[in-house]
């Protein structure tokens, strides 16, 4: 296949541009530990709601890289689309997403302690209070829920192999409906 019969998103359609989309690629997969950085951040600021909803936010996000891994290794990625269609908002306090990670990983079931899930579970609830009831949270919440997003990311990141860091996440275009126009010789 010659470069101008590559579809654009092919990173090696544009020799020139393939260092920048590994490098964009290389941030994409690391943007959960980006997104806890951030809510760190926001600790030192005194915005301990925001922390909060951050150190979830990268929870959410690293959950589905995974899955959305997972599946592909398994060659299951036919089921992506299904499964987080079903499982919104997608995270480890769900029991249907914490089921997923005792089938799809190759090398075992993803070890989620009681006392870590319960953890977890306080934290979804902080985050909750502060999105939806707009409640204060102190300075500890907001450590706490960081330190919760970073277990998890000591026990999800394991399950990515370093084998995201150069893939494109999936983009499946949206099938378009098209109607059929009525045939005028039908009716004749």
């Amino acid at each position: 296949m010659t470069s101008a019969e590559r579809p654009p998103s092919d990173p090696g359609a544009y020799p020139e541009r393939s260092d920048w989309f590994r490098s964009a690629i290389a941030a994409f997969s690391q943007y959960h530990r980006t997104l806890l950085a951030l809510a760190r951040r926001q600790i030192d600021k005194g915005e301990y709601r925001f922390a909060v909803i951050l150190a979830q936010t990268s929870c959410e996000f690293l959950t589905e890289q995974v899955i959305s891994h997972l599946l592909k290794v398994r060659g299951a990625e036919y089921l992506e689309e299904w499964i987080q269609e079903r499982l919104r908002p997608c995270h480890v306090g769900i029991d249907a997403v914490r089921e997923l990670f005792t089938i799809l990983p190759l090398d075992g079931p993803v070890q989620f302690s009681p006392a870590f899930k319960k953890r977890y579970e306080d934290h979804v609830h902080r985050r909750n209070v502060a999105v939806h009831r707009g409640e204060q949270l102190s300075k500890g919440d907001a450590e706490e829920s960081c330190a919760v997003a970073a277990e998890l990311i000591a026990l999800l990141e394991p399950q990515l192999g370093g084998k995201l860091i150069l893939q494109p996440p999936v983009q499946r275009p949206k099938e378009k409906q098209t109607k059929k126009k009525p045939d005028k010789d039908r009716h004749r």
